[in-house]
């Protein structure tokens, strides 16, 4: 979608994570907590926190 936005076939993309330099102006929107849910069995259902 970058490639479109720098192309000029798309105005403004809403991406995760910071884009580069040379795509253009980059907006940070919100900054937000990310929640993963898995089932209780699962090898990540015992962690408290992933870093």
């Amino acid at each position: 979608m970058l490639t479109h936005l720098s192309h000029r076939r798309l105005d403004a993309v809403v991406a995760v994570g910071e884009p580069a330099a040379e795509t253009g102006y980059g907006l940070l929107l919100a900054r937000e907590d990310i929640f993963l849910a898995v089932a209780s069995d699962h090898p990540l259902g015992t962690r408290e926190r992933l870093d």
